[in-house]
């Protein structure tokens, strides 16, 4: 099952179902038509059994990563608010805020 909608003005599809539907087959067949189209686009898989994967920040991380590669440069407030994660060179980790 799918569901389109808008969300601050981008287009998100948001696929859902059990174990072994395509979930993940049908996302990748968009995805990959969608960048050999040029068009922007960002995405997050999540394994149900990986909770962590699941958490606000991992996946604000990952969306935030894919965009800030498409540039040539990263922006100094994206510095900012990211660190590094021991282990893992050049990942974007959004800093927990203290607040």
């Amino acid at each position: 099952m799918t569901k389109e909608r808008t969300c601050f003005g981008a287009l998100v599809l948001w696929c859902f179902g059990g174990p072994g539907t395509g979930k993940t087959v049908l996302a990748s067949v968009i995805i990959d038509h969608l960048l050999d189209t040029g068009c922007p686009v960002t995405f997050v898989y999540f394994d149900y059994q990986n909770q962590t994967s699941q958490a606000a920040l991992t996946m604000l991380s990952s969306v935030l990563r894919q965009i800030v590669s498409t540039l040539d440069k990263i922006p100094e407030c994206v510095k900012n608010i990211c660190g590094t994660q021991d282990g893992e060179k050049g990942r974007l980790i959004l800093k927990r805020s203290s607040s």
